[in-house]
């Protein structure tokens, strides 16, 4: 289950810790997708968050951080509560979800539909369900700047929402032209188009 050379507890302590890393960075960039809302009592009394596949989003792949595989670990959404004992051994109540979406955490990154190898959108319901039950919280990551250009909102609007060069070509991400790096500013639909998409999975799939 756990990457050879660390042992449980120090593996867990690091995915935690990288999921904060990420959760910050995501906050961060969200702070341009709407006007202000105020936030729940349980998410301002939230201090941590905790992350266990595809090493946490930003900064865990640069520190080496261990990560599980989450189709050999959870088999289906419905067994989410797995995520939540092992949280809660490290004092947080809020799962962070990476690598829910179709096919996978790098396969597309824009059109956020539930991958169906994990049970599909009724299956995470039904955890998420499950989570609530046992007094939880989940939360989703969706990227807020990067899209696949493959994926169908890349190719039906990647070339007018990205950043640009001088010269008028779109900007990458890193040097990887896999992607489109987005713009989340005026003269963009970029902004209104991902803030829907969290709108969409909060009523969709009741999570957090």
């Amino acid at each position: 289950m756990y990457a050879r050379g660390f042992d449980e507890d120090m593996v867990m302590r690091s995915q935690c810790a990288a999921a904060v890393v990420s959760w910050a960075v995501t906050l961060m960039l969200a702070c341009t997708c709407a006007e202000a809302v105020e936030s729940p009592q349980w998410w301002r009394e939230t201090r941590s968050v905790y992350a266990s596949f595809d090493l946490s989003g930003a900064g865990g792949p640069l520190m080496k951080f261990p990560s599980d595989d989450i189709v050999e670990k959870l088999g289906n959404f419905r067994n989410l509560p797995i995520l939540l004992e092992e949280a809660r051994r490290l004092g947080c109540n809020c799962i962070y979800l990476i690598s829910w979406w179709h096919p996978d955490y790098a396969g597309n990154k824009g059109d956020y539909r539930v991958r169906e190898d994990l049970g599909g959108a009724e299956a995470l319901r039904g955890g998420v369900r499950k989570v609530h039950e046992l007094g939880g919280r989940i939360i989703l990551y969706i990227e807020p700047f990067i899209v696949t250009r493959t994926s169908e909102v890349g190719k039906a609007y990647g070339p007018a929402w990205c950043m640009k060069e001088a010269g008028g070509r779109p900007k990458t991400y890193y040097g990887n032209a896999k992607y489109y790096l987005m713009w989340p500013a005026e003269g963009s639909g970029w902004t209104e188009y991902i803030c829907g998409v969290a709108e969409r999975l909060v009523g969709d799939l009741e999570v957090d």
